[in-house]
């Protein structure tokens, strides 16, 4: 008598091994995360729920100067494919001048690209905005949202491909394509102001990040996880 034996077999997709993943729930910021900034004297950065939130900024000089606030992550340099999530949500008065939530992404200390939120001049509240070297200027992607108080999330994709094009997505559509081979090696989460003349407080946190994800392969290889090995045997 024949009887067929299926085994499962769980495979551990190790080869995609995030460099880069924190979905910010663990109730306080990684140490991970290299903490810098620029005409900052001080910041309130909180860590709650499965997010982390900037509830204040407060420029060293207020006059027209930018103030930059970053969280900074490097790692081992990504000469091929690779895919990043970066997630954000927001809740943001234009009478709060908080221009720019944005993930970075870096090539031996020099910008090779970003996306996230813009909120510059009335022309461009709300907007998300995109850049990947080569590409000049940077790119509005699709429009801005209410002139009011808004609020609401974004979520992007950054994919390189074996020929070297980054693709960046927003909800899934493409909205900006460069060829690239840089070696990313570091990526930052950037906070920027300029004359931070309303600077909101706790009651009405502005900016908040949601997920950071940096794997050095193709998301679509993420599906090889598992594999079924059938084993016949006869009796």
């Amino acid at each position: 008598m024949k009887k067929t034996i299926m085994l499962i077999v769980l495979v551990a997709a190790t080869i995609n091994a995030a460099v880069v993943y924190d979905d910010f729930d663990d109730g306080a910021l990684s140490s991970d995360w290299v903490i810098s900034g620029v005409n900052v004297d001080s910041y309130t950065l909180v860590e709650s729920g499965s997010e982390v939130s900037l509830d204040s900024l407060v420029p060293v000089d207020n006059t027209l100067k930018w103030t930059n606030l970053y969280l900074s992550r490097t790692f081992d340099a990504l000469t091929g494919e690779f895919h990043i999530d970066f997630e954000q949500s927001y809740r943001q008065s234009h009478a709060e001048d908080m221009p720019y939530a944005q993930l970075w992404l870096y090539a031996g200390g020099s910008l090779r690209g970003y996306a996230g939120i813009a909120d510059g001049n009335p022309s461009n509240w709300g907007n998300p905005l995109v850049y990947l070297a080569g590409d000049s200027p940077a790119t509005y992607a699709g429009d801005a949202f209410a002139m009011d108080d808004y609020i609401g999330s974004l979520s992007w994709d950054i994919d390189r491909d074996a020929a070297n094009l980054i693709t960046v997505s927003l909800e899934g559509a493409p909205v900006l394509t460069a060829t690239d081979a840089s070696a990313i090696d570091e990526v930052r989460i950037t906070f920027q102001g300029r004359n931070l003349s309303w600077v909101w407080d706790a009651d009405d946190p502005s900016m908040k990040v949601d997920l950071v994800n940096v794997v050095p392969e193709p998301a679509s290889l993420a599906l090889l996880a598992l594999g079924a090995v059938v084993i016949k045997r006869k009796k």
